[in-house]
This record gives structure tokens, sequence and C-alpha cells, in this order.
């Protein structure tokens, strides 16, 4: 190969360019496949967790707003909980750490 003649070596195609396209083909068959072949088990997947989220969906549209059932009640006495107030400052306090941190470190626009 002599490099004598730029424009013939920047026109012509490469090794590489004439393996881009069978490797982009080998990698959509191959995604193509491991969807067929994992359907299956999202298929059945998806129905057993409709059959679990029924008795859920009943819960929503119980006439009495006071209802838990009793599998929802939380068995820590009221000292232990985590108090609501301490979840809305510390998602405020990340919120704003997530905002600073990105817009210093990433270059994240606001």
């Amino acid at each position: 190969m002599s490099f004598k003649d730029n424009d013939v070596i920047i026109n012509s195609p490469s090794p590489r360019y004439w393996l881009l396209w069978p490797g982009v083909l080998m990698m959509l068959v191959f995604s193509f496949l491991e969807i067929g072949m994992s359907s299956r088990h999202m298929f059945v997947d998806l129905l057993h967790a409709s059959k679990d989220i029924g008795p859920a969906i009943k819960r929503i549209f119980v006439k009495d707003p006071h209802y838990i059932p009793e599998e929802d009640i939380d068995p820590a006495p009221l000292e232990d909980r985590v108090k609501d107030w301490w979840w809305q400052v510390g998602v405020i306090i990340s919120v704003i750490s997530s905002c600073a941190l990105l817009a210093t470190q990433f270059d994240v626009g606001m």
C-alpha cells in the first residue's frame, strides 16, 4: 500500500467498512432472538403478577376509606418509625445536592 495518493485511500472503502453492516445485522438478529426466546417467560410472569395484583386492586375500590388490610399494618411501634418530616427534608436535601453535583461535575444545565 502506498501513501502517495491520499484521495484513493480516503475514498476507498476499508475492511472496517465492509465488516460494519454484517456486525450490525448479527446484533439485530441476536436481539430479536433473545426477545423471542424470553417472551414466553415474560408472559407467564405477567400472568402470575396479574393474579397477585387482583386483590390489591380490589382494595382500592373498597367503600370504607379507613379499611387497612391486616397484612399492611406496620408492626413497628410509633416511636420507632421514621417521621414524615424526615422523609420530606431528606428528599429536599437529596434533590438540591443532586442538582449541585450535576451542575458542577457534569456541566448539566438547569
